[in-house]
């Protein structure tokens, strides 16, 4: 029993670390794709260069700060939508892999679940049993008391009754 409960807080202590580590990720600085989608907007309708437009758009997705000499020649719009491509495919695959995480703690969480139940069901059984040995012992008592008391009647009654067969014996002699 006491191993389930320890079993059962460490499956919670795991759920809560990867809870916790998954709000962190989802509550980050990042930009979310439409906040990166609507930046770029404002970033294209500007009239800085597209070097310093990418540096940036990539400055703000990432968190990061990105200085327009790290990006190279930029020189076709072209080169922007084949970025804007590639960063909605790599967010596009930590949403998945966010939503996968998402579903394990869900499926980890109805395990749980299960277990509590089982858990709470084996403690009320021990509850019964633990009543109805206890009221066995109860009984038990009641009956040792009770042939205690008969046997110290009895006893007292034999020890009267020797007495008084010796007593007897003495005065015929």
């Amino acid at each position: 029993m006491q191993y389930k409960q320890l079993e059962l807080q460490d499956i919670e202590q795991e759920l809560s670390y990867v809870n916790k580590e998954l709000c962190a990720a989802l509550t980050s600085d990042w930009l979310t794709l439409d906040e990166a989608k609507e930046l770029a907007k404002k970033i294209l309708v500007s009239k800085k260069t597209v070097r310093e437009s990418v540096a940036e758009l990539l400055s703000a997705i990432y968190n990061l700060t990105v200085e327009t000499s790290e990006l190279g020649h930029i020189d076709t719009p072209n080169s922007i939508t084949l970025l804007k491509n590639a960063l909605d495919n790599r967010l596009l695959a930590e949403f998945k892999i966010l939503k996968s995480m998402m579903a394990m703690l869900r499926e980890q969480a109805t395990d749980m679940r299960a277990k509590s139940r089982m858990l709470r069901n084996q403690a009320c059984e021990v509850k019964a049993e633990s009543r109805k040995l206890r009221a066995q012992s109860n009984e038990l008592g009641i009956q040792f008391i009770g042939l205690r008391v008969s046997f110290l009647s009895r006893q007292t009654n034999f020890s009267q009754s020797q007495f008084l067969s010796n007593s007897s014996e003495r005065k015929l002699r």
